[in-house]
């Protein structure tokens, strides 16, 4: 029973870590685009 729920909180845990990732992806991309428009 405990198992479970560790790996559902391993899971959630990955999964916010994702969501990390791809916020800190997105905000680079968004940074880089920006210099490159000022770059012009």
């Amino acid at each position: 029973m405990r198992e479970r729920i560790e790996r559902q909180r391993g899971d959630r845990e990955r999964e916010g870590q994702e969501r990390e990732w791809e916020r800190e992806r997105r905000e680079r991309r968004e940074s880089v685009e920006r210099e490159e428009v000022s770059r012009e």
